[in-house]
Protein backbone atom coordinates (compact mmCIF):
# COMPACT_ATOMS: atom_id res chain seq x y z
CA UNK A 1 0.00 0.00 0.00
CA UNK A 2 2.70 2.36 1.19
CA UNK A 3 4.60 1.76 -2.54
CA UNK A 4 1.45 2.42 -4.63
CA UNK A 5 1.02 5.73 -2.60
CA UNK A 6 4.50 6.46 -3.08
CA UNK A 7 4.07 5.79 -6.83
CA UNK A 8 0.87 7.78 -7.06
CA UNK A 9 2.18 10.64 -5.47
CA UNK A 10 4.96 10.54 -7.78
CA UNK A 11 2.96 10.26 -10.90
CA UNK A 12 0.82 12.95 -9.71
CA UNK A 13 3.61 15.34 -8.90
CA UNK A 14 4.76 14.57 -12.74
CA UNK A 15 1.50 15.52 -14.01
CA UNK A 16 1.23 18.66 -11.58
CA UNK A 17 4.32 19.83 -13.27
CA UNK A 18 3.57 19.10 -16.64
CA UNK A 19 0.51 21.44 -16.52
CA UNK A 20 1.84 24.30 -14.88
CA UNK A 21 4.63 24.38 -17.46
CA UNK A 22 1.49 24.57 -19.67
CA UNK A 23 0.31 27.54 -17.96
CA UNK A 24 1.08 31.18 -19.35
CA UNK A 25 1.27 32.72 -15.69
CA UNK A 26 4.17 30.04 -15.00
CA UNK A 27 5.75 30.70 -18.17
CA UNK A 28 5.79 34.77 -17.62
CA UNK A 29 6.98 34.25 -13.75
CA UNK A 30 9.98 32.03 -15.18
CA UNK A 31 10.71 34.25 -18.55
CA UNK A 32 10.86 37.22 -15.91
CA UNK A 33 13.30 35.22 -13.54
CA UNK A 34 15.40 34.17 -16.04
CA UNK A 35 15.81 37.69 -17.35
CA UNK A 36 16.49 38.73 -13.58
CA UNK A 37 19.06 36.73 -13.22
CA UNK A 38 20.83 36.98 -16.37
CA UNK A 39 20.91 40.77 -15.91
CA UNK A 40 22.00 41.03 -12.46
CA UNK A 41 24.92 38.60 -13.35
CA UNK A 42 25.70 40.06 -16.65
CA UNK A 43 24.96 43.56 -16.00
CA UNK A 44 22.85 43.97 -19.32
CA UNK A 45 20.02 44.71 -20.10
CA UNK A 46 17.62 41.69 -21.75
CA UNK A 47 14.82 40.95 -24.07
CA UNK A 48 13.43 38.07 -25.48
CA UNK A 49 10.38 35.97 -26.93
CA UNK A 50 9.11 33.03 -24.53
CA UNK A 51 9.20 29.59 -26.35
CA UNK A 52 9.27 26.69 -24.32
CA UNK A 53 9.25 26.21 -20.62
CA UNK A 54 10.13 22.37 -19.51
CA UNK A 55 10.80 20.94 -16.20
CA UNK A 56 11.94 17.47 -17.37
CA UNK A 57 14.98 18.57 -18.06
CA UNK A 58 14.75 21.85 -16.25
CA UNK A 59 14.92 24.13 -19.17
CA UNK A 60 13.94 27.54 -20.92
CA UNK A 61 13.91 28.64 -24.48
CA UNK A 62 14.14 32.21 -25.97
CA UNK A 63 13.73 33.58 -29.06
CA UNK A 64 15.04 36.90 -30.65
CA UNK A 65 17.44 37.40 -27.68
CA UNK A 66 18.38 41.11 -27.68
CA UNK A 67 21.48 41.76 -24.82
CA UNK A 68 22.85 45.32 -24.38
CA UNK A 69 25.00 47.05 -21.96
CA UNK A 70 23.46 48.64 -19.20
CA UNK A 71 25.74 51.51 -18.67
CA UNK A 72 25.41 53.01 -22.40
CA UNK A 73 28.49 51.09 -23.75
CA UNK A 74 28.78 50.51 -27.39
CA UNK A 75 28.14 46.85 -28.30
CA UNK A 76 24.57 44.57 -28.21
CA UNK A 77 24.17 41.11 -29.29
CA UNK A 78 21.48 39.04 -30.66
CA UNK A 79 20.32 35.35 -30.85
CA UNK A 80 17.73 33.79 -33.02
CA UNK A 81 17.32 30.96 -30.40
CA UNK A 82 18.49 30.57 -26.38
CA UNK A 83 18.15 27.90 -24.38
CA UNK A 84 19.65 26.99 -20.84
CA UNK A 85 18.95 23.52 -18.88
CA UNK A 86 20.11 22.23 -15.53
CA UNK A 87 20.49 19.18 -14.41
CA UNK A 88 18.58 17.87 -12.00
CA UNK A 89 20.95 14.99 -11.11
CA UNK A 90 23.77 17.36 -10.33
CA UNK A 91 21.60 19.67 -8.28
CA UNK A 92 19.94 16.82 -6.11
CA UNK A 93 23.24 14.52 -5.96
CA UNK A 94 25.67 17.13 -5.27
CA UNK A 95 23.39 20.55 -4.60
CA UNK A 96 24.76 22.01 -8.12
CA UNK A 97 23.39 24.09 -10.53
CA UNK A 98 24.98 22.39 -13.80
CA UNK A 99 24.07 25.14 -16.53
CA UNK A 100 24.26 23.68 -20.29
CA UNK A 101 23.62 26.28 -22.74
CA UNK A 102 22.62 26.77 -26.52
CA UNK A 103 22.82 29.44 -28.79
CA UNK A 104 22.09 29.71 -32.54
CA UNK A 105 22.75 32.49 -35.06
CA UNK A 106 24.12 34.81 -32.51
CA UNK A 107 25.35 37.88 -33.79
CA UNK A 108 27.59 40.43 -31.73
CA UNK A 109 28.55 43.50 -32.81
CA UNK A 110 31.20 45.97 -30.03
CA UNK A 111 33.01 49.12 -30.29
CA UNK A 112 36.74 48.79 -29.65
CA UNK A 113 38.38 51.43 -27.41
CA UNK A 114 42.37 51.71 -26.57
CA UNK A 115 42.64 48.46 -28.77
CA UNK A 116 39.85 46.99 -25.77
CA UNK A 117 36.13 45.38 -26.98
CA UNK A 118 33.96 47.70 -25.22
CA UNK A 119 31.78 44.52 -24.79
CA UNK A 120 34.76 42.83 -22.80
CA UNK A 121 33.97 43.42 -19.34
CA UNK A 122 30.47 41.51 -20.38
CA UNK A 123 32.38 38.54 -21.85
CA UNK A 124 34.60 38.82 -18.49
CA UNK A 125 31.33 38.32 -15.94
CA UNK A 126 29.83 35.52 -18.44
CA UNK A 127 33.42 34.19 -18.13
CA UNK A 128 33.47 34.25 -14.35
CA UNK A 129 29.65 32.78 -13.95
CA UNK A 130 26.59 34.05 -11.68
CA UNK A 131 27.40 34.81 -7.84
CA UNK A 132 24.06 32.23 -6.26
CA UNK A 133 24.08 31.24 -2.94
CA UNK A 134 24.07 27.82 -4.79
CA UNK A 135 27.68 26.60 -6.36
CA UNK A 136 27.19 26.89 -10.09
CA UNK A 137 29.50 25.74 -13.18
CA UNK A 138 28.86 25.68 -16.93
CA UNK A 139 29.12 22.51 -18.20
CA UNK A 140 28.59 22.84 -21.99
CA UNK A 141 27.80 25.65 -24.20
CA UNK A 142 27.39 25.52 -28.12
CA UNK A 143 27.32 28.10 -30.42
CA UNK A 144 26.33 27.82 -34.05
CA UNK A 145 26.80 30.67 -37.19
CA UNK A 146 28.14 32.96 -34.63
CA UNK A 147 29.99 36.29 -35.80
CA UNK A 148 31.77 39.35 -33.62
CA UNK A 149 32.22 42.71 -35.63
CA UNK A 150 34.08 45.08 -34.02
CA UNK A 151 34.86 49.00 -35.25
CA UNK A 152 37.41 51.67 -33.91
CA UNK A 153 36.27 54.79 -35.84
CA UNK A 154 39.37 56.32 -34.15
CA UNK A 155 41.76 54.17 -36.09
CA UNK A 156 39.37 53.51 -39.06
CA UNK A 157 39.63 49.78 -38.28
CA UNK A 158 36.79 47.40 -38.55
CA UNK A 159 37.29 43.46 -37.44
CA UNK A 160 34.37 40.52 -38.29
CA UNK A 161 35.04 37.04 -37.55
CA UNK A 162 32.71 34.21 -38.02
CA UNK A 163 32.99 30.55 -36.18
CA UNK A 164 30.87 27.55 -34.71
CA UNK A 165 31.60 26.52 -31.37
CA UNK A 166 31.46 23.70 -29.08
CA UNK A 167 32.52 24.15 -25.14
CA UNK A 168 32.77 21.52 -22.66
CA UNK A 169 34.37 20.95 -18.93
CA UNK A 170 36.92 18.30 -19.14
CA UNK A 171 37.23 17.30 -15.34
CA UNK A 172 39.12 20.19 -14.51
CA UNK A 173 39.71 22.04 -17.86
CA UNK A 174 36.74 23.50 -19.96
CA UNK A 175 38.02 22.14 -23.53
CA UNK A 176 36.73 24.20 -26.52
CA UNK A 177 36.63 22.89 -30.34
CA UNK A 178 36.20 26.22 -32.72
CA UNK A 179 35.53 26.24 -36.03
CA UNK A 180 36.78 29.37 -38.49
CA UNK A 181 33.85 30.12 -41.09
CA UNK A 182 35.33 33.35 -41.95
CA UNK A 183 37.18 36.61 -40.56
CA UNK A 184 39.16 39.95 -41.98
CA UNK A 185 40.17 43.30 -40.88
CA UNK A 186 40.19 46.30 -42.62
CA UNK A 187 41.84 49.62 -41.82
CA UNK A 188 40.25 52.64 -43.94
CA UNK A 189 40.40 51.39 -47.36
CA UNK A 190 43.07 48.11 -47.00
CA UNK A 191 42.09 45.08 -46.56
CA UNK A 192 45.05 43.57 -44.11
CA UNK A 193 43.62 40.34 -44.29
CA UNK A 194 40.61 38.12 -45.27
CA UNK A 195 38.91 34.80 -45.77
CA UNK A 196 39.58 33.28 -42.19
CA UNK A 197 38.86 29.97 -41.93
CA UNK A 198 40.25 26.50 -39.63
CA UNK A 199 40.01 24.96 -36.73
CA UNK A 200 40.94 25.15 -33.49
CA UNK A 201 41.44 23.63 -30.12
CA UNK A 202 41.29 25.99 -26.59
CA UNK A 203 41.84 24.60 -23.26
CA UNK A 204 41.57 26.96 -20.36
CA UNK A 205 42.59 25.60 -16.58
CA UNK A 206 41.46 28.17 -13.66
CA UNK A 207 44.41 28.46 -11.69
CA UNK A 208 45.30 31.36 -8.99
CA UNK A 209 45.62 34.46 -9.87
CA UNK A 210 43.36 34.45 -13.72
CA UNK A 211 43.18 30.99 -16.09
CA UNK A 212 45.93 29.17 -18.05
CA UNK A 213 45.05 29.05 -21.96
CA UNK A 214 46.28 26.55 -24.48
CA UNK A 215 46.01 26.82 -28.04
CA UNK A 216 46.78 24.42 -30.73
CA UNK A 217 44.88 24.27 -34.60
CA UNK A 218 45.65 25.58 -37.80
CA UNK A 219 44.15 27.85 -40.08
CA UNK A 220 44.54 30.16 -43.31
CA UNK A 221 43.76 33.77 -44.70
CA UNK A 222 44.28 35.65 -47.69
CA UNK A 223 46.96 38.98 -47.43
CA UNK A 224 45.86 40.43 -50.37
CA UNK A 225 48.72 43.19 -49.77
CA UNK A 226 51.07 40.67 -51.29
CA UNK A 227 49.83 40.62 -54.33
CA UNK A 228 49.00 38.58 -56.67
CA UNK A 229 52.58 36.45 -57.05
CA UNK A 230 53.75 33.52 -55.16
CA UNK A 231 55.92 34.94 -52.07
CA UNK A 232 57.22 33.21 -48.95
CA UNK A 233 55.73 34.11 -45.26
CA UNK A 234 57.31 33.23 -42.47
CA UNK A 235 54.87 33.29 -38.85
CA UNK A 236 56.24 32.56 -35.63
Amino acid sequence: MIKQIFIASILGGACVLHLAQQDPWVQQLALSYFKHEFQEALDCAVSGKFKRLSFFPAQIELTDMYVTARDGSDWRWHADQFAIQISWQELLLYGTFDFQISIDNFKAESGMHNAQLAMWPHITLACAGPTLDIYTFLNKIDVTNASLTAEDPHHNLRFFIALDSHTQKNNHAMQSAIELLDGYVHVGERTLFKGLSGSLQLDSFACQPGIDICLGGAASLELPQLGSQKTACYNS
